[in-house]
């Protein structure tokens, strides 16, 4: 992930097919920066759900998307509502929001007044 593993394959795939006509769209869902977690439902490489672009990870946001736009290529990211603390992360963040929605009572709790374990460490805001 990130922008020149983005701009690499976005390379091959106009090498490939010549231009990018027929390509609608990009889904960048690293778009928070990724991290490798443990959890025993799936261990794999995740992301960091806070929610707020990793600037380290796609440094350059803004004008990538705007070249992309250039291109005809709309840019898709998602969110879900979970979250996690991102203060281990080791780069720069604005908010925590892991920290935020459990100041706040914003997370699932289990009948112990605990979160309610989901992926990892990961809390569920109560929506």
């Amino acid at each position: 992930g990130g922008t020149s593993a983005v701009r690499a394959l976005l390379a091959k795939v106009r090498d490939s097919l010549g231009s990018f006509d027929d390509v609608a769209a990009i889904w960048l869902q690293d778009w928070t920066g990724q991290r490798n977690f443990t959890a025993p439902q799936l261990p794999r490489v995740g992301l960091w759900w806070n929610w707020e672009l990793d600037l380290t990870h796609y440094p350059d946001w803004v004008s990538f998307v705007n070249e992309l736009k250039e291109s005809d290529i709309r840019v898709l990211t998602y969110v879900n509502p979970l979250l996690v603390n991102v203060s281990l992360r080791g780069t720069p963040f604005v908010r925590n929001m892991y920290e935020e929605a459990l100041e706040l009572g914003y997370a699932v709790m289990s009948e112990a007044g605990k979160p309610a374990p989901q992926y990892g460490e990961a809390i569920l805001i109560d929506l």
